[in-house]
């Protein structure tokens, strides 16, 4: 933990400083090693939150641009569960901040436990099975409300090598009723009309997925490690498609009362190309 209660005053860690877990009031020893993030352990080893992971740098940097007294926020339901949010907004959002994998059920329990939250999500750690596609319409726009994308589709490594991978789709307007064949077309082929509408929303392909985050009911926020997050959406629902859209670290810490400068100090490269203006993306996609 970043905090631990000491003289009733919160306190960051420093060397042979010991402390009361704000949420249990057992004994905390502040650990402040040169090979670790500094912070704050239960003495019995045992945290007190089973929801809670060890803290990264990842964990510490995000938990920064937010101020000090919407961190580490114990919140209670009402038959007196407790856990400790990684973030809470003045609007009252929870941010939670998950490194390391959940299962469905633990997923599942902490959405209902906080009910207004997100997650944003590490994803360094499988960004070599995540293939960024092709530029898609924004949904709500006339192209996109027409456009019907097939479920499941992979990279075409050999048509396109390029670091955005083509689509096939067909259109509701060419099948009224959307019975017998249909003709598929593909994204090349309606580049100008896609990049027309285009509001940073790409589908993907993800090997091994981790499903938990694509059957999260709370938005999921991928940090491939750049100035961009990755929001996963559900593009078409009646046929299961799934989307993810890109924004600014900067606009989602902004909305939520954040520090713009914190953020911007610990951006990095990012596997898979960030780029949301359509000329760029033009050029990458189209060559």
């Amino acid at each position: 933990m970043q905090y631990a209660t000491v003289d009733k005053l919160r306190a960051a860690p420093a060397p042979k400083l010991n402390g009361t877990c704000p949420a249990c009031g057992n004994p905390m020893i502040a650990k402040c090693g040169g090979k670790v993030v500094w912070h704050w352990a239960h003495a019995g080893r045992v945290h007190c939150d089973p929801w809670w992971e060890n803290e990264t740098e990842w964990h510490r940097a995000w938990k920064s641009c937010f101020p000090t007294e919407q961190r580490e926020i114990i919140k209670f339901d009402s038959e007196g569960e407790k856990h400790i949010a990684d973030v809470q907004t003045p609007s009252g959002m929870v941010i939670e901040f998950q490194n390391s994998p959940i299962s469905i059920e633990e997923l599942r329990s902490r959405e209902q436990f906080y009910r207004d939250m997100l997650w944003i999500v590490n994803a360094k750690r499988f960004s070599r099975q995540f293939t960024l596609m092709s530029p898609v319409p924004d949904p709500n726009s006339e192209l996109g409300r027409d456009i019907v994308f097939s479920h499941g589709q992979k990279p075409i490594e050999l048509l396109k090598p390029g670091p955005l991978a083509g689509l096939r789709f067909w259109l509701r307007s060419e099948n009224i009723g959307h019975t017998g064949m249909v003709e598929i077309h593909g994204s090349d082929e309606f580049a100008d009309a896609i990049l027309k509408s285009y509001n940073g929303h790409h589908l993907f392909h993800w090997k091994n997925p981790h499903y938990a985050w694509l059957n999260a009911t709370a938005p999921v926020f991928l940090d491939f490690g750049d100035e961009s997050l990755w929001h996963l959406q559900t593009y078409h629902e009646e046929y299961n498609v799934k989307a993810i859209r890109r924004i600014l670290k900067t606009e989602l810490v902004a909305e939520h009362g954040g520090c713009i400068e914190a953020i911007q100090s610990h951006m990095g490269e990012t596997p898979i190309h960030p780029q949301v203006d359509p000329d760029q993306i033009r050029q990458i996609w189209l060559g």
